[in-house]
């Protein structure tokens, strides 16, 4: 069983950390989450038929799990957050092949992937602050590891 890498980056308020899904099944993700009852009953509720949506919200917990030691749990406004970690703030974000989680022990954060070929002017001004998006659009090579 082929065992995707987690790749860890140091950003300036955090840490970010990027899981390629392309090359790893649903069933190595779901035995790397080792998924809580409330969160298994979580995941059985994601379409079977969505087999990307189902690998990205693993990712997101095989992250957390190997790179944090925590489990994900949501704020009541939404937020992801760190079940186990006061100390920690979380934003997940995912696109194909991909998922990104930031942790930073500043305050709340935030991350966003897209693929290179997708046009990040449609959403930036739904995401970003007019000063963020005066600081131009910071990218990541397409394979960081």
């Amino acid at each position: 069983m082929a065992t995707a890498p987690i790749t860890k980056l140091t950003v300036r308020h955090g840490t970010l950390y990027l899981l390629p899904l392309d090359a790893v099944t649903e069933t190595e993700l779901m035995a790397r989450a080792s998924l809580s009852s409330t969160d298994a009953t979580r995941f059985e509720r994601i379409d079977p038929r969505q087999e990307q949506r189902r690998k990205e919200w693993l990712g997101s917990r095989v992250i957390a799990r190997e790179a944090l030691a925590t489990s994900i749990g949501y704020t009541p406004e939404g937020r992801p957050c760190a079940l186990d970690r006061n100390d920690l703030h979380l934003s997940i974000s995912h696109t194909t092949g991909w998922v990104a989680l930031m942790a930073s022990p500043y305050g709340p954060c935030g991350v966003d992937i897209e693929r290179a070929s997708r046009p990040a002017a449609r959403v930036a001004n739904r995401i970003a602050t007019p000063d963020e998006i005066g600081l131009g659009t910071p990218f990541l090579p397409s394979n960081p590891g």
